[in-house]
């Protein structure tokens, strides 16, 4: 039996034979017809490389977002910790690899605001990465031995006016070492000595042992150890609200603000729909109220900005003040 097609009728069967001898690029009505990006479906394990060792605050928020993201995605989320050179190591490895969406990174202030002024022989540039989305800050806190030799604020000032206090960090242009530098400098106590260690374990141990005088710690850290540790202030622009009776440092009249923060990045180059996708699943982490309960016992300060866009112009915005601080306060490029 002989099928017949369905009549079309003139008008639309000429309109249809002139739409088929158009190139696609000379129909704008079509492409606004389609969507601006599919959302992007990962099928195989995604990895995140962390820039610094297992057992720390970073390491803390890098497995808290790998598992909300293992959730959300459906995929399992591999830590993948790489320390060394400030963050350097990871950071190079990250930005070389290929940029489909299954190899992210958790930036944080060193990596993207930091080392590209202290460090611009070996820094991996920001252009070599995609920024995502913000996950938190971490608020530091100024702390001393609760059996030292000097336990409050006018008192460390008048042993580094003797020449005679110190503080702890953990490398230069740390964040611990950036606080003791702008403390210095607001204090007007030059002679305060900045003493080294390896990392923030070690200079923790010094300070409870009483070796160092003062030193500049995550709030959790520093929170964990308050039988022998005394948190005199934030280096915060506001109080944190899981320590309301602890005053910034601004209020003690030595404003010290620096906290340092994390956010995810992918390699350049990463397709829109990747990146589109991973921006609205960290925003929708970030703002899950479980989610941010478990940052405020960690001492961490959820964080995020409205598009991928707004969060590349911020961290350019850190890199530029960060660097006008280092100056200011002594730190050259090495």
């Amino acid at each position: 039996m002989t099928q017949h097609l369905p009549l079309i009728p003139i008008e639309r069967r000429a309109l249809l034979i002139g739409l088929g001898a158009l190139p696609l690029t000379t129909l704008p009505f079509l492409a606004q017809a389609q969507p601006k990006s599919a959302k992007w479906v990962p099928d195989r394990p995604i990895k995140m490389i962390v820039p610094f060792p297992p057992g720390g605050a970073t390491d803390a928020v890098a497995r808290l977002v790998a598992d909300q993201l293992r959730v959300r995605l459906g995929q399992s989320v591999v830590v993948d910790n790489r320390g060394g050179a400030n963050g350097i190591v990871a950071a190079r490895a990250a930005a070389t690899s290929a940029p489909d969406g299954y190899t992210l990174f958790l930036g944080a202030i060193g990596t993207h605001a930091i080392n590209p002024y202290v460090y611009p022989k070996t820094a991996v540039e920001n252009e070599k990465f995609t920024a995502l989305a913000a996950i938190n800050t971490l608020p530091t806190a100024f702390a001393v031995p609760r059996d030292g030799r000097a336990t409050t604020l006018e008192q460390i000032i008048k042993l580094g006016q003797s020449g005679e206090g110190n503080y702890g960090h953990w490398a230069v242009a740390s964040v611990p070492h950036i606080a003791g530098e702008i403390f210095k400098k607001k204090a007007n106590i030059p002679k305060l000595q900045g003493i080294q260690f390896q990392g923030a374990a070690q200079c923790l141990t010094a300070l409870i042992g009483g070796q160092i005088d003062i030193a500049n710690l995550p709030l959790s850290l520093a929170q964990a150890q308050t039988e022998r540790l005394k948190i005199i202030g934030l280096a915060t622009t506001s109080r944190v609200p899981n320590a309301p009776d602890i005053p910034t440092m601004a209020e003690l009249g030595y404003p010290v603000d620096i906290e340092a923060w994390y956010g995810l990045f992918a390699p350049a180059g990463t397709p829109q729909p990747v990146v589109d996708t991973l921006t609205a699943e960290i925003n929708a982490i970030v703002a899950n109220s479980e989610v941010r309960k478990k940052m405020f016992d960690m001492a961490l300060k959820p964080q995020s900005f409205p598009s991928a866009a707004a969060y590349s112009v911020w961290i350019q915005g850190e890199r530029t003040r960060w660097a006008s601080v280092l100056r200011d306060i002594g730190v050259e490029p090495q």
